[in-house]
């Protein structure tokens, strides 16, 4: 697969939102917008790297976004204006997708390259990692996670040297929640 964490690409995406994300793509072309992939999967600890870097960066940290679990990208548009991720935003959110560009406090147009689709969540879920648990326990719990997704067949876990029994009960009974 590569290196896991920003292929650019869509491969990182669950299953259950690649549809979406490629439809997404699909439509936009047909708008006359181009859309780049920036950034899709990212680990636990590429998410805390870039919480690090500060409060307009980004708000979640180690696995509180739902790119580290393949359900969030950021898209880069042409022509590149506030605009045309309005239009792109309204029809997302017309999938029961959630567009960043809705979050004020990244400035007058949001994080508007944002579109992530967990359907029942309208924000991330701050389960996907509880304050109370350490980065190496998020990333063995999001690699069950993702192991889970993509029916045994996502090779993050195997790169990252977190196997799916590593993550074992602790994933179970975290997902049961």
């Amino acid at each position: 697969m590569g290196d896991p964490r920003n292929t650019g690409t869509l491969q990182d995406i669950v299953p259950e939102a690649r549809p979406h994300f490629e439809r997404l793509i699909a439509d936009a072309q047909k708008m006359g917008i181009s859309l780049k992939v920036r950034s899709a999967g990212r680990t636990c600890a590429d998410q805390q790297a870039l919480k690090a870097l500060g409060p307009g960066v980004t708000g979640a940290g180690m696995c509180r976004s739902l790119h580290t679990v393949g359900r969030a990208v950021d898209f880069d548009a042409w022509p590149n204006d506030c605009a045309t991720y309005t239009r792109l935003g309204q029809l997302w959110e017309s999938w029961g997708g959630t567009w960043g560009g809705r979050w004020s406090q990244f400035g007058g147009c949001g994080d508007a390259g944002h579109f992530h689709f967990m359907p029942g969540h309208q924000s991330t879920p701050v389960e996907l990692c509880p304050s109370d648990v350490t980065l190496a326990d998020c990333e063995r719990l999001r690699s069950a996670y993702l192991d889970d997704q993509f029916g045994g067949g996502f090779s993050w876990p195997k790169l990252l040297g977190v196997t799916a029994a590593a993550a074992g009960v602790a994933g179970a009974i975290w997902w049961s929640r």
